[in-house]
């Protein structure tokens, strides 16, 4: 039987190795912690690569249409479709959250650019649009006549300036080019009815 003292000292090896042993195990679970989390990260990168394309795609395509709610609408579901083909492509219960949130982020941006773009379309459509239909009430109005000519002109009249003031109410114009368009309008009438007037006496 060994001494006292020499067991003790041959303890003290074995001890070392099992707290070196110990160390190298918490080091080597904190690097498998970390390799997990960069390869969910390097994944979750990779879909969202995928998943970035597909929505340029999706919005350079829903920015055509010259409606700001259509776009946009078209946009959300579109991309609510994307979203759902690159969800069920994650198998790691943890790498969803970052695809999910990455996805959002970059999809909400993007969905607002549609809409203003959309929106843009929209304007210039409608500001052509306007500009015809003032022309024609511009028409009847001037060459309103008989019993009825009084009510007819001011019914033109009024109807030119609805449709400016609910331009600029959707803000396709500006105030200022609404007030530009009012007097445009009635200058246009009161143009027409020189013309007339000067044709009556000419004939």
């Amino acid at each position: 039987e060994l001494p006292r003292a020499d067991v003790q000292e041959a303890g003290e090896p074995w001890r070392a190795l099992e707290e070196g042993a110990g160390r190298v195990g918490d080091i080597m679970s904190q690097f498998n912690e970390r390799y997990q989390d960069a390869k969910r990260q390097a994944d979750a990168s990779n879909l969202m690569a995928e998943g970035s394309q597909r929505l340029g795609v999706l919005q350079q395509q829903s920015s055509q249409i010259a409606d700001r709610d259509a776009a946009y609408t078209a946009f959300n579901d579109g991309a609510a479709n994307i979203k759902n083909d690159l969800m069920d492509r994650v198998r790691d219960p943890l790498e969803k959250p970052l695809v999910s949130a990455q996805f959002d982020q970059e999809a909400i941006t993007r969905a607002l650019a549609t809409r203003q773009a959309g929106f843009e379309l929209e304007s210039s459509q409608r500001r052509g649009e306007l500009d015809t239909n003032l022309n024609s009430y511009a028409q009847s109005a001037a060459t309103a006549s008989g019993p009825t000519g009084d009510i007819l002109r001011a019914q033109m009249i009024d109807r030119g300036m609805m449709s400016i003031e609910g331009a600029a109410t959707a803000r396709w114009i500006t105030p200022e080019d609404a007030a530009q368009r009012k007097l445009a309008f009635k200058s246009q009438i009161s143009e027409i009815d020189v013309r007339q007037q000067l044709g009556a006496i000419l004939s």
